[in-house]
């Protein structure tokens, strides 16, 4: 480490700034910073901006981009890379700085000119002729964090084997001190900003692919963009679609401190504050809030007096239902329908495909995955919809990342038709828990930061692993599934699972349900996921209880 500190504190690149910060730091700041490089995870790389190797800054981007350029020069793609970049501080410059290290590098740069939601980019890089595409976004995380994540020609995130090779790429650059250049006419003449007929294009086809366009006039939407990219782009779409909706507009300016939000994740209760504020005086038939890039997007519905919040699992099965019906009913269904969802993610969605004639498909988590095996086969040809657990889905396949901006027009639809029966979304998810049984499907995040934290996180994965199948003090375990070792385990046999190797423990209890154990890609913590059943809510709750004391025995 003292090694890398010496670099960064000689490098007449780095500035006295820079130095100065690094010279104030105490011996565990400065382990924290340097210990090891800001890693590339199930999204790409994400982290605490500042000074270090181990955070996001204008040198750990440039080296980055730089790998990137290598992997794109040395493919049979385009030389042309897309760059979009969401609200948060530095984004843009972040952006200009890829720009830069691609141009430099002989490779054309199609970069937008504002603040532009994640699917858009998706969808540039499919519309240019991309050979890849650059995100700079840190997604739902808090203020502190910025990111940086890579797609491919199809317009998805780069999958683990693709990815990997821009990380070997990383790992060889040693002067990565040096890479940013000043800029010259020549690598400005390969800098183009996006058109903005690029997102009216975007726009419009999604505005085409809906359903029943006839809104319910009494219908009213509140949505917050929680000051990120979303303002950019879904209160335009849905003024051209006729509904009617407000924005919260403490929550519609750009704003990378997020100021007026107690949180911008939509997987946080927080988040939904001032937007239910809001709803309750306007009266709201439902609320939406997206997260700062736009590719997820959280809901709440007015039912029985109440605003209900819908979780990941909740929202993307309703939504599953509605498009298979509406697809059903306008015999536009494929003969052999694709849906896709991961192995974290409720198992609700497959009993709705089934009722429809649909398989669904699992992949790891990461909706890279998704976006991958859209492409196989004659998936995209049989493409209905494909979505994860945690709030993100795709519900048309003009784009190979997840698309809060289209789901919201979707979700805008499905409860304007909803009030025309008389009913809520709430009511067409329990209509569901009738015909499917009722399933719980939650999550639990541990935090493990620090230094020791991957030792800690290692530890509990370990004990999970030691698991067997058999008769435990919380239920029976009938099936395990190993993805670290690619098996399933039953009573009787042990066969391979058709997935990449990850990280993921998964465990099935007899008439209960399961959970699946993963480190998270992206942050410094234990992921836990409950998928549960019952005959009813309270049997369903009971099994929840009895899966979460597993779980703390694990833990703990």
């Amino acid at each position: 480490m003292e090694k890398v500190l010496n670099m960064w504190l000689d490098s007449p690149n780095v500035s006295d700034e820079d130095k100065q910060t690094i010279l104030a730091m105490n011996h565990t700041e400065k382990q924290e910073a340097f210990y090891k490089d800001v890693e590339f995870g199930t999204a790409g790389m994400r982290g605490l901006m500042g000074v270090g190797t181990n955070r996001i800054n204008d040198f750990t981007i440039a080296r980055a981009t730089q790998a990137f350029a290598e992997y794109i020069n040395a493919r049979n793609v385009n030389k042309r890379v897309a760059i979009a970049y969401d609200n948060r501080n530095n984004s843009r410059h972040f952006a200009n700085i890829s720009a830069q290290v691609l141009a430099h590098n002989n490779i054309e740069v199609y970069i937008y000119d504002e603040v532009m939601a994640t699917p858009l980019l998706s969808y540039a890089v499919r519309q240019l002729d991309c050979g890849g595409g650059i995100n700079i976004t840190a997604s739902h995380n808090p203020k502190e964090y910025n990111g940086f994540k890579v797609y491919d020609e199809t317009g998805s995130q780069l999958v683990t084997r693709l990815a990997k090779i821009v990380v070997d790429n990383v790992s060889k650059l040693d002067n990565y001190l040096d890479i940013i250049k000043p800029s010259t006419d020549a690598a400005n003449a390969l800098i183009h900003h996006i058109d903005k007929k690029v997102v009216e294009k975007y726009t419009q086809t999604i505005l085409n692919l809906q359903f029943q366009p006839n809104q319910t006039e009494d219908f009213h939407l509140v949505y917050s963009p929680q000051h990120g990219a979303g303002v950019n782009v879904i209160p335009q779409l849905l003024d051209k679609a006729g509904y009617h909706y407000s924005l919260v507009k403490e929550q519609a300016t750009l704003d990378g401190n997020f100021s007026n939000t107690e949180s911008p994740n939509p997987e946080d209760k927080a988040a939904y504050t001032l937007a239910l504020k809001q709803a309750k005086v306007e009266n709201a038939d439902m609320v939406v809030t997206s997260d700062p890039d736009a590719d997820r997007l959280g809901v709440a519905i007015k039912h029985n007096g109440e605003y209900i919040l819908l979780n990941g699992n909740e929202t993307t099965s309703i939504m599953l239902e509605y498009i298979l019906k509406q697809r059903q009913l306008a015999n536009t269904l494929p003969q052999t329908p694709f849906v896709v969802n991961t192995i974290v993610t409720s198992d609700l969605g497959s009993k709705i495909a089934q009722s429809y004639g649909a398989t669904m498909q699992k992949t790891l988590t990461g909706f890279k995955n998704i976006g991958s095996l859209m492409e196989k086969g004659d998936n995209l040809k049989n493409y209905v919809f494909g979505y994860e657990e945690s709030y993100g889905s795709l519900p048309f396949a003009i784009v190979r990342d997840k698309d809060a901006v289209s789901a919201t027009l979707l979700l805008a639809e499905m409860g304007s038709q909803a009030k025309k029966q008389g009913l809520t979304l709430v009511d067409v998810l329990n209509e569901l828990y009738k015909k499917h049984g009722y399933h719980i499907d939650t999550q639990q995040s541990i935090t493990m930061a620090g230094l020791d934290g991957p030792e800690k996180i290692a530890a509990v994965m370990a004990k999970f692993y030691e698991q067997t199948i058999g008769t435990t003090d919380f239920g029976d375990i009938e099936v395990i599934e190993n993805y670290a070792t690619s098996e399933r385990i039953d009573a009787k046999n042990t066969t391979p699972l058709d997935f990449e190797k990850a990280d993921v423990f998964k465990v099935f209890f007899k008439d209960m349900g399961w959970i699946a154990i993963r480190p998270s890609g992206t942050e410094p913590k234990i992921k836990v996921y409950y998928g549960v059943t019952g005959k009813d809510e309270t049997a369903a709750q009971a099994n929840l209880k009895q899966l979460e004391a597993y779980v703390k025995i694990k833990i703990d």
